[in-house]
């Protein structure tokens, strides 16, 4: 993910995440990625 403007990182996450589920990327009946998958395909970091 581009960091290239002010938006949070967290926001750039949950539109991305609903962008593809608006636009069927996922079928209805598939399981979206696990949080750990998401994690490693937007690069984040979890943080305790």
């Amino acid at each position: 993910m581009s960091m290239g403007n002010a938006s949070p990182l967290y926001i750039k996450v949950k539109t991305s995440i609903l962008g593809k589920i608006r636009n069927h990327f996922w079928l209805v009946d598939q399981q979206i990625p696990t949080e750990q998958e998401l994690m490693d395909q937007y690069q984040v970091l979890e943080l305790l």
